[in-house]
């Protein structure tokens, strides 16, 4: 009878050794597939990420646009259509009979006497 149960604990502890072989195998097997798998998982990530900055970047000239558009049509400032936003410009050349009399006070270049409300220019706000 030793004899016999010598060969049934050598088979036991051969099976046993199979075993943790093949656990350990599937282990390292089931380690490298998880590692490929999240690696896989994060470039569809950034791919997607890369997708949606693109999609955006499109899209926001179109909405940019739109913006502009709303924005002006409400905060355009109402003008009169006879009134100019600008200046008119001074003549740089007199014309040959055109002279100013001496006692007159040259009105053009001395800006401190002028009335303020000439002076205001209408600018539209961005």
């Amino acid at each position: 009878m030793g004899q016999a149960d010598r060969l049934k604990a050598a088979d036991m502890r051969q099976l046993k050794n199979a075993y943790e072989n093949r656990l350990t195998h599937i282990q390292k097997s089931a380690k490298i597939e998880i590692t490929r798998l999240l690696e896989e998982i994060k470039t569809k990530e950034r791919n997607i990420g890369q997708l949606r900055k693109d999609l955006l970047a499109l899209q926001s000239p179109k909405k940019l646009r739109q913006n502009e558009a709303k924005v002006t049509a409400t905060t355009k400032p109402k003008t009169n259509p006879n009134e100019t936003s600008q200046k008119p410009k001074k003549p740089t050349t007199k014309a040959a009979g055109e002279t100013k009399a001496k006692t007159e006070p040259d009105t053009d270049t001395d800006i401190s006497e002028q009335n303020p409300i000439r002076q205001a220019q209408v600018t539209p706000e961005l």
